[in-house]
């Protein structure tokens, strides 16, 4: 017998190996003798608590992947177009978000993407079990730290919303104004904690049900996000990402690519566009971009598009060309 569990030549048990997974066990089997009822409130709420110790004790397999992730972070990389994006500027964002809410997902999903909260927004919908966030705008990481520790701070949305309208009205950061078709109807720029404010009644938005803020703040918990600071162009990363997601028995089940399409410009950046995307995408991944639109003045808002892997077939350029 192993020595985990004990035998006459040794004296070891399992509450010397795993300490709280113990008292977990210990917890289940007392509350089950409670006549006609299987948890106290107080055992809920001591379970809580032992699970938090567990998970500090012994991370997960997903914990591990998002630190192996993280460590990929370029750290010499200075690269800034604007500002930082909280939320989405592009329109057709009802129509994807029908669909991502109704597609059918693989069992263990991983969302990658770029840019800022919009992403959250993929997570909630999806159901994602981790998500990797890049941007080659350090300040985006920045953010987004904040972002996962306001979180953690947080019991409601409304208490987030504030924490983050604080948080921006005192930051250094530089933020995109939003100029997305439902913003354009009030004629007039929003500061960036307007912004955030209006993101609790935004349809689409994690932060416009109490069951989505606390789906992202669950992951955010749990350490399930990774945040790193990267040019999309250096497939190399990414395709240790994609190799450090599979291995980890999950699938990107979602991609994430905003409107990068429309800056690169020169043929070579196109061909690191493509590479980076065939390395993360597999035949079931949902890819979510911007193509550019003819016609379509720059200060326009970006029209977001659905894209399957599969029905690609191998032609990723597809991701390049320019929509009627």
């Amino acid at each position: 017998m192993s020595p985990l569990y004990g035998n006459k030549d040794t004296k070891h048990s399992l509450a010397d190996f795993f300490p709280f997974q113990a008292a977990r066990l210990t917890l289940l089997e007392q509350s089950e003798r409670i006549p006609g009822l299987n948890f106290s409130i107080k055992a809920i709420l001591l379970l809580g608590k032992v699970n938090k110790k567990i998970r500090a004790n012994h991370p997960s397999h997903v914990n591990v992947i998002v630190e192996k992730i993280t460590l990929l972070n370029n750290f010499n990389l200075k690269g800034r177009i604007g500002g930082v994006y909280i939320s989405t500027n592009e329109s057709n964002t009802k129509k994807s978000s029908e669909f991502l809410s109704t597609y059918p997902s693989t069992l263990t999903r991983c969302h990658v993407g770029f840019s800022g909260w919009h992403n959250l927004d993929i997570i909630a919908i999806r159901r994602s079990d981790m998500g990797v966030i890049c941007d080659f705008n350090p300040q985006n990481k920045i953010f987004l730290e904040q972002t996962l520790e306001c979180l953690l701070r947080s019991e409601s949305r409304e208490e987030f919303v504030k924490s983050m309208r604080k948080y921006v009205k005192e930051s250094a950061i530089t933020f995109s104004p939003n100029v997305s078709d439902e913003f354009r109807e009030y004629k007039k720029g929003y500061s960036p904690g307007e912004e955030i404010r209006r993101e609790l009644a935004r349809e689409g938005s994690w932060l416009s049900s109490d069951a989505q803020f606390q789906y992202v703040k669950n992951l955010a918990d749990e350490g399930k996000i990774a945040l790193i600071t990267e040019d999309i162009r250096n497939t190399k990363t990414f395709k240790k990402i994609a190799n450090l997601v599979a291995k980890g028995d999950f699938k990107i089940d979602t991609l994430y690519l905003s409107n990068i399409c429309h800056y690169m410009q020169d043929e070579t950046d196109q061909e690191k566009f493509i590479s980076t995307v065939k390395a993360l995408a597999n035949e079931e991944t949902i890819i979510i971009n911007c193509p550019k639109l003819q016609g379509k003045r720059h200060t326009q808002a970006p029209n977001q598009e659905i894209l399957l892997a599969k029905d690609l077939k191998g032609n990723h350029s597809k991701l390049l060309e320019t929509a009627c």
